[in-house]
């Protein structure tokens, strides 16, 4: 089977908050032949972490890395690299993401725009063109 994912099922494999799901969502992992992961599922699991597990960035984003390097698992890891540098840079991960996938969208200089102060901080920071809007 090739099995898209949805974020339970990442968080139940690393929380394994709930046993018998935990258990099934393990098995998934060793059994299926690919398991796709979009990105978005990436950036739900971070929220889904910290706000409701309460789980540090630094857990959160060991987890990503441990799951991108499970065999079977498919995932733009391009766009997974950029949210985890702003994660590590103590930014959310989602931002990074976006930043990054609406440069590529537009194919020349872009800048990310938002009214998150700190999200703009950390992207100018890191080099990138980014414009807080209430500016």
């Amino acid at each position: 089977m090739i099995a898209v994912i949805d974020t339970n099922i990442l968080a139940r494999f690393l929380i394994g908050d709930d046993p018998a799901q935990g258990t099934k969502a393990e098995r998934l992992f060793s059994t299926a032949k690919k398991i796709i992961i979009p990105t978005v599922v990436f950036c739900e699991l971070c929220w889904v972490m910290s706000a409701v597990y309460k789980q540090p960035a630094s857990f959160i984003a060991s987890g990503i890395r441990g799951i991108l390097t499970i065999a079977n698992v498919e995932a733009k890891t391009d766009e997974i690299t950029a949210g985890l540098k702003m994660l590590d840079d103590g930014g959310d991960f989602a931002d990074g993401v976006i930043a990054y996938t609406g440069g590529l969208m537009a194919g020349e200089s872009s800048t990310f725009v938002s009214f998150d102060k700190q999200a703009v901080k950390k992207l100018s920071a890191r080099g990138l063109s980014a414009l807080d809007a209430d500016a």
